[in-house]
């Protein structure tokens, strides 16, 4: 291999190359151009130990560039520039934006006494509001009034035009009700339009003043089947060809209508009765027995000249003891062992 060593070296063109070579200094390049005027490098390339090139600028489109480092990257990169730029290229915090020269924005909701669990109602424009007296958190939907409000909460039926259901704040729902709520002055319905259907009850009603006096607690009716019969002797042999009976109870009291045939009747004895009742009777006063009143009657042959018919409920029994007379000095026990139709009503107490 040769070995060239020189001082300085010169280009035919003097003003084209000036290349200085000195011992242990390297070679000074002032500046060098190409015949073909292919490369033209000057002053803005340094070529050092570390193999660093700087430049003012780069011109051409750096396609094969790699390994450069983000933080080295400075500058404006203009938005044609731009094609594609994915979600994962994207990192770090991204700047403040303060907004103020958008224009043309949609105008804004905004919400005004706003509270944990307070329902936002809608005001004028995009002004909202949060009700202090309408709340609900999750479970409970609470609604605050005041006494004086008739409407606190309503139920409207637009196609009609009406109120059909309304609490007022007192607390009473009730149509045909209003403020102020005073006693004695609140109907269960109201009596035009507004009547209620069934009323269904586990206990009674009361009316007036509290106590049992004023306390209703049952109302029935029915059916029964009454009996020929007898009491403190023999009940013997009786058949009917028609045998009816109805009652209704009212609290402790019972009405009762009876309407038989007896078609065959033997082998009775004891006192005459009527049995079957729905009910037992109680003791009143501490009597074992009372009378029940007069009654309409009739059976066939030996009715006549017995205008007078009457009869007493033996107490906590089913059975009623007839009598008839001339007249009300003259009774006695109705005859047993006879035929014919027998139509009557009455009533009794109970303690059922």
């Amino acid at each position: 291999m040769s070995t060239l060593k020189t001082h300085n070296l010169q280009s035919p063109d003097a003003g084209s190359v000036n290349i200085a070579m000195a011992p242990n200094a390297g070679m000074v390049v002032a500046g060098l151009s190409t015949y073909s005027n292919q490369i033209n490098v000057g002053s803005n390339i340094k070529l050092g130990s570390a193999g660093v090139v700087t430049a003012t600028s780069f011109v051409g489109s750096g396609a094969n560039l790699t390994s450069i480092p983000a933080g080295s990257l400075t500058g404006t990169v203009a938005d044609a520039r731009i094609t594609t730029l994915t979600a994962s290229k994207l990192s770090g915090a991204l700047p403040a934006i303060s907004g103020a020269n958008l224009t043309n924005l949609p105008a804004q909701a905004t919400i005004a006494n706003n509270a944990d669990n307070r329902v936002i109602t809608g005001g004028s424009g995009v002004n909202l509001n949060g009700e202090a007296g309408l709340t609900y958190n999750g479970q409970a939907l609470n609604v605050n009034s005041v006494t004086s409000e008739n409407n606190a909460f309503r139920i409207y039926n637009t196609t009609d035009n009406s109120v059909r259901y309304q609490i007022n704040g007192e607390g009473n729902s009730f149509i045909g009700h209003t403020y102020p709520r005073s006693d004695g002055n609140l109907d269960l319905g109201f009596h035009s339009g507004y009547r209620w259907r069934d009323l269904i009850v586990s206990g009674g009603v009361r009316f007036g003043a509290s106590g049992g006096n004023h306390y209703l607690d049952d109302y029935e009716e029915g059916s029964w089947n009454p009996t020929y019969t007898t009491h403190a002797g023999n009940v013997g042999s009786v058949s009917y060809s028609h045998q009816a009976g109805w009652f209704v109870k009212i609290g402790h009291t019972v009405m009762v209508a009876i309407d038989i045939t007896v078609s065959s009747a033997s082998g009775m004895s004891g006192n005459t009765c009527i049995g079957g009742f729905p009910f037992q009777s109680n003791f009143r006063q501490g009597l074992g027995y009372y009378y029940a009143g007069t009654m309409n009657w009739y059976i066939q042959n030996h009715h006549s000249n017995q205008p007078v018919f009457t009869g007493w409920m033996m107490g906590n029994t089913s059975l009623l003891r007839i009598l008839y007379g001339s007249h009300w000095n003259n009774l006695s026990n109705c005859p047993l062992n006879q035929t014919g139709r027998m139509s009557f009503s009455l009533w009794y107490t109970t303690n059922s």
